[in-house]
């Protein structure tokens, strides 16, 4: 059996910054690059110190080790691949020390979307190659009861997909790439 190949990147800020996660180099698997991270954490920083946060379609734990990075008091990390999970469960231990800072959940992010808890940042970054995965988070997440606890929503999609309003948030900030846009939705 051919054993899946993997490469590093680095954790851009804050405590872990330089700090290494592995990725999978397997089909739907891509972390936020480098450059949309650390400028969509620019956008958070004021923001980000405290917050409770949910990392849907973790892949390599790239955004929500960010935000623990950058002072997020806890993460959730959602991830279904069970190999993809593996990873990010050695990501995610191997950096951060404090385990009441981060739960790992190897679920099915559009279930866990119908939130139990509240949080007040949530990262959604699914496989492009599955756009309904987004729609189907996002309709999870607003027929949840803790949906209006959320105050900040960051997107990444696509270009070639694109997102109808979402109740109750406007687009704040946004950026793209040649493939992708990021976009912070905050609470109105």
């Amino acid at each position: 059996m051919k054993k899946t190949q993997s490469h590093t990147i680095r954790i851009i800020g804050g405590d872990y910054r330089s700090r290494l996660l592995t990725v999978m180099d397997k089909e739907g698997l891509r972390p936020t690059g480098n450059r949309m991270r650390e400028t969509l954490f620019n956008w958070l920083q004021p923001i980000i110190i405290g917050q409770t946060c949910l990392d849907l379609f973790a892949g390599s734990g790239a955004l929500g080790m960010e935000a623990l990075s950058r002072g997020a008091k806890f993460v959730t990390f959602v991830e279904k691949d069970r190999e993809a999970f593996a990873t990010l469960k050695q990501n995610v231990m191997s950096i951060c020390k404090e385990s009441e800072r981060y739960q790992l959940l190897n679920k099915d992010a559009v279930q866990v979307a119908a939130l139990t808890q509240a949080y007040g940042v949530i990262f959604l970054d699914p496989p492009f190659g599955l756009p309904e995965l987004l729609t189907n988070a996002l309709t999870a997440l607003q027929a949840s009861p803790h949906f209006a606890s959320v105050r900040y929503l960051v997107i990444e999609r696509s270009l070639a997909m694109k997102i109808e309003a979402i109740e109750g948030f406007s687009v704040h900030r946004e950026m793209n790439t040649k493939e992708s846009n990021v976009s912070l939705w905050v609470r109105a």
